[in-house]
């Protein structure tokens, strides 16, 4: 089965967050080292996929595609993004 990258963007208390679905199966979230974006990922989605794994990954607020933050987000912020339950 071919996967196509899903690319959209979801709103947060950052602004528009970025992020990218490939696959299906058991959802994973992954989270890109800063700076950097989402794109670091491209080589992993293809090789989880086969393997029943969702590849869900996500511009951090200021980084890739994502909006840039007003204010720098705390650890507390990146858990409270981490809490949506629903990618659309």
């Amino acid at each position: 089965m071919q996967h196509k990258v899903k690319k959209s963007y979801i709103d947060s208390q950052f602004g528009k967050l970025h992020f990218q679905v490939f696959g299906s199966g058991k959802p994973l979230i992954l989270c890109h080292q800063s700076p950097s974006s989402l794109e670091m990922f491209n080589s992993a989605y293809p090789v989880l996929a086969p393997l029943g794994v969702q590849s869900i990954g996500i511009d951090t607020p200021g980084y890739g595609q994502s909006d840039s933050p007003n204010q720098q987000p705390s650890i507390l912020d990146y858990e409270s993004v981490s809490s949506i339950k629903r990618i659309p």
